[in-house]
């Protein structure tokens, strides 16, 4: 631990971390809003190995989110987690399911998400492709340093620009 000089102690930031283990927790005993209780389940499940059995048990809290005003903004940031967390994890089925349990008027903008996120996934994709081949490139000596590391340097600001794009949500 550091300590610090006593003159800036009264301007140094305490954290405190708590830590808690929502395993623990039956569906039953998370309460709150909509959001509250698709995200606490969501992350109580994400590393189970039967997490695709556990997915299909939340949506009828998707389905109920996605009535809510600001509800499609919430299912995208779920929808996101789970497919950044999870290699195994089809978001093709996951859009099925959800278009199978939400309201009518709402299939058109959970479409729309499984698009846009289906679009940032193959260009991402791409980008990291591009990535490794520069590198391949480096690594047989076809390729300075110096240029090959421009090139992924690039590459990489454009990756961080895509996930800085995809964290604001247009309204739907």
């Amino acid at each position: 631990m550091v300590v610090e000089p006593a003159s800036i102690r009264d301007y140094t930031s305490r954290f405190e971390y708590v830590v808690r283990d929502l395993s623990a927790f039956s569906d039953a005993e998370i309460k709150g809003n909509i959001f509250i209780r698709l995200y606490l389940s969501v992350v109580r499940r994400i590393f189970s190995p039967d997490f695709s059995q556990h997915l299909d048990g939340m949506l009828p809290l998707f389905a109920e989110l996605s009535r809510k005003r600001t509800g499609m903004q919430y299912l995208e940031t779920v929808l996101r987690y789970i497919y950044n967390v999870r290699d195994d994890i089809d978001p093709e089925e996951t859009e099925k399911k959800l278009i199978q349990v939400i309201d009518e008027d709402k299939k058109e903008g959970v479409m729309t998400v499984a698009e846009r996120l289906r679009q940032e996934g193959e260009i991402r994709g791409e980008v990291r492709g591009k990535i490794e081949l520069w590198q391949e490139l480096l690594a047989s000596g076809l390729l300075s340093k110096d240029i090959a590391d421009q090139k992924i340097a690039q590459l990489n600001r454009e990756l961080e620009k895509l996930t800085r794009e995809s964290a604001t949500y247009p309204e739907h």
